[in-house]
């Protein structure tokens, strides 16, 4: 009889926390990671970097792998101009904002891949509106979708000027 019961009530938790939580990490990822709301993530990133970014903001914003980059940048410009590495991390997020400022990014595409893990391409065509002696640009971010904490990062900028 004690195991029977047992058996039940194991069974009614079980069933009841499948019914609290009916959604997998599957089906929140593709439900929470669309191209809209990697577009509008890319948007909202720009912005704040025109506002000027702080270094703890960047973990939630870039994948490890683009964190990774970002973080020996940083220290390979600490070692070749002998600064402390504050001053370098400072300069880098500095240059980050000013080059946004003077950024108009037109949106080309857009693809999303993949179930649970989902990334994200999108290409944008770059103009400086700054200085007329650079060169327009294609722009592709890559971004990874983070379940843990449902919402996209950066995994990877790249630029590439445009032949003309």
């Amino acid at each position: 009889m004690k195991k029977t019961c047992v058996l039940g009530v194991s069974l009614l938790l079980f069933s009841a926390t499948l019914c609290a939580d009916p959604q997998d990490r599957v089906a929140r990822s593709l439900q929470q990671a669309t191209d809209e709301k990697a577009v509008a993530f890319v948007e909202a990133f720009y912005q704040r970097v025109a506002v000027g970014l702080a270094e703890n903001e960047l973990s939630e914003l870039f994948s490890g792998p683009q964190q990774l980059r970002h973080t020996e940048l940083v220290d390979r410009l600490a070692q070749i101009t002998g600064q402390d590495r504050e001053i370098e991390e400072r300069r880098v997020l500095d240059l980050m904002r000013m080059e946004s400022k003077c950024q108009t990014m037109t949106l080309d595409t857009t693809t999303t891949l993949g179930s649970a893990d989902r990334s994200a391409v999108l290409k944008y065509r770059v103009k400086n509106h700054c200085a007329e002696w650079t060169p327009d640009i294609h722009r592709t971010v890559s971004l990874r979708y983070a379940t843990n904490t449902s919402s996209w990062q950066i995994h990877r900028v790249s630029d590439r000027e445009i032949l003309q």
